[in-house]
């Protein structure tokens, strides 16, 4: 199924173990239990993930997540030294409890992971909607056991976007969006 942008939408499964989603490739991915190694693959997703989850979970991440000239997560990176998360290999070697990496992810890596049995959350990231990051951030929550922080970040983005949008006066236009 899709959202109203040809979006695929997020489908999760009951709260109790196993836990179980339909990534966006259509996979039903079952989580066992609370994932505590985490691994993230796209900077959009660490960044995420290091929301929701404690940081010394996050095994490994993207490249993205060590630039510190725009990671918003750098100093979590920096501080914790995950692996970079770009060879499957090197990625099973670490014994992850689940994988999240972007739809865009190389599907060979995903099938690599795939045939090791172990649990690989494909995401949509291209979001088009404020409504699909604060899914996302559910998704996380989820998928790692941990729905009160998520509830508390999204609780944290939608306050935030609100009080953006009351700095703005009632009588300016709209910004302009390229």
């Amino acid at each position: 199924r899709s959202d109203v942008y040809g979006n695929p939408e997020i489908r999760t499964g009951a709260l109790a173990y196993p836990r179980q989603s339909i990534d966006s490739d259509s996979f039903v991915v079952r989580v066992a239990r609370p994932a505590r190694r985490i691994v993230s693959q796209e900077w959009s997703i660490d960044e995420t993930v290091y929301s929701v989850v404690p940081p010394q979970r996050v095994i490994a991440v993207s490249e993205a997540a060590y630039a510190q000239s725009y990671s918003n997560v750098y100093e979590l990176a920096r501080k914790y030294h995950p692996a970079i998360a770009s060879d499957p290999e090197k990625v099973l070697w670490l014994d992850p409890d689940l994988l999240i990496v972007s739809n865009s992810s190389r599907a060979d890596f995903c099938d690599i992971v795939r045939s090791a049995n172990l649990p690989i959350y494909r995401e949509f990231t291209n979001f088009t909607t404020l409504e699909q990051v604060a899914e996302s951030i559910r998704l996380t929550g989820y998928l790692t056991g941990e729905d009160e922080a998520a509830k508390r970040e999204i609780d944290l983005f939608w306050s935030d976007i609100n009080r953006a949008k009351a700095r703005r006066p009632a009588d300016s236009p709209h910004p302009r969006i390229l």
